[in-house]
């Protein structure tokens, strides 16, 4: 059933749902965006019940981004 998240199994359109997830992976739909561990896996779950996987920014700032290893942002300043 994992195949898929390492790239081995093509994915074919109608293998999601509307709201974007995985209609092999079932979950109890609540009609809510949720989280459910399934078979020792914790998954998002969309308001259908399926699974998916949600990737983006969670934060931003205006004081860069610092390294600990370095002790200072090795990003140049914006203009």
């Amino acid at each position: 059933m994992w195949a898929f998240l390492l790239g081995t199994v093509p994915l074919a359109a109608e293998s999601f749902c509307p709201l974007g997830g995985w209609t092999q992976l079932q979950a109890p739909a609540t009609g809510f965006f949720t989280v459910r561990e399934i078979e020792g896996v914790w998954w998002w779950i969309d308001p259908h019940g399926h699974a998916f996987l949600s990737k983006g920014v969670n934060h931003i700032t205006f004081q860069g981004d610092p390294s600990p290893a370095l002790g200072y942002s090795p990003y140049p300043p914006g203009n």
